[in-house]
Formats: structure tokens, sequence, C-alpha cells
């Protein structure tokens, strides 16, 4: 990896995210062409299609870590399994308090978040379950994972910074998420620093995630 090439890394997930959309319209739209039409029924499925980016993002990471000859963070170890779940949960929580407060700031300053109105019972299952879990494995594994790795060279803050950036604009979808997965970038990166393995982060990260869900199911977020 060349020097600048890096950079690129943390431009990657944006690029992602910017280009699914338009390329999953793009697929139903030659789909529609060539049966004359479109079943109303597959936009039940379109939601389950949001795994395909971070499914993405975790393949890409566990090949670009086998391929690296750098030192790589630890998922765990046996010895500290048990302080990493302590760390994971009392960080998730952390992180769950950002997303809440986030929101709730950002409505009394008339800005909206998405509207989940839309979704049925099986997507809320799924964005409560495995739609939250992948993530949080997959986002871990590439930015603070693959991404700490390229830049281990930077000082932490710095390097905490950008990636956490990266990750923030990995949401850009959803504008109003930019404030808090900023903020959920920086507590999961230091998390990272302070314990020196991914396990903490992720389980923080799928807590968050699994919990969001369920506020969202309730009306509270």
């Amino acid at each position: 990896m060349t020097r600048y090439a890096r950079w690129l890394w943390l431009l990657l997930p944006l690029a992602i995210t910017l280009g699914f959309e338009p390329l999953v319209v793009g697929l139903l739209g030659a789909w529609q062409q060539l049966r004359g039409g479109l079943d109303p029924g597959l936009y039940f499925y379109l939601p389950f299609l949001s795994a395909l980016p971070p499914a993405l993002l975790l393949l890409l990471a566990w090949q670009r870590r086998r391929r690296d000859l750098g030192p790589r963070l630890p998922w765990t170890d046996h010895a500290g399994l048990a302080a990493d779940i302590r760390w994971g949960l009392m960080a998730g929580l952390a992180c769950l308090a950002v997303f809440v407060g986030s929101l709730q700031l950002l409505k009394l300053v008339g800005v909206a978040g998405p509207d989940f109105t839309r979704l049925q019972t099986a997507h809320h299952i799924y964005f409560s379950t495995l739609g939250a879990l992948l993530p949080a494995v997959a986002e871990e594994l590439y930015f603070r994972g693959f991404l700490a790795e390229r830049f281990r060279d930077l000082q932490p803050a710095l390097r905490i910074g950008l990636i956490s950036a990266s990750f923030s604009l990995w949401h850009v979808q959803s504008p109003s998420y930019l404030l808090h997965t900023f903020l959920i970038g920086l507590i999961l990166g230091l998390l990272v620093l302070r314990r020196g393995r991914l396990l903490p982060a992720m389980l923080a990260h799928g807590l968050a995630n699994m919990a969001a869900g369920l506020l969202i199911v309730w009306g509270w977020a």
C-alpha cells in the first residue's frame, strides 16, 4: 500500500453508501422494463438489502487484514474476556445514550429523523437482530480494525477523529445520524485504544444497535 493510497480507504465507505441506493434503483428499473411491470410485493424485501453494504465492508476488511503483514488488533484474549465484556456493555449503554440524546436534540431544533412508520413487523425484528449484529461486526472490523491498523502511525487523537469522520459519513444517507455516529465513533475508538482489542467495540456497537432498534419499535426514538 502506497503512502497516499491508504487515504482512499477512508473514503471507500462513503463511496459504497452513496452508490448502493442508485444501484438498487437502477436494477429495479431494469427489472421493471424487462418484466413489463414491478411486483409491489418486491418492496417488502428492500429493507433486508441493507445487509449488503456492511457485508461488503466485512469482506474487504477480512481480506485486507489477511494480506497485510503488519501487526493486527486481536479480537480478544481468554484472560481479558470478562473485562472486555464489561467494557463492551458499559460502552454500549454510553453509545445508546448518545443515540437517543442526539436525536432528541435534533428534534428540538426542527431536524426530523428517518421515517420508520412504513416498516413492518418483520423489518423491525430484522433491524433488532441480524440487521443490528452484522453491521456491528463488519463496521468494527473495518473502521476500528482495518483502518486503525492502516493509520497506526498517526497520533491516537487524530487517528480516532479521522476514522470517526469516515464512520459518520458511512451513514450520510441518514443526515440526522451524522452527529451521533461521529460521537459514537469517538467512543468506540477510545474503547479499542483503551482495551487494545476489537471485541469490546463489537459488543458495544451490537448492543447499541439492538437497543436502538427496540426503541424505534416502541416509538421512543
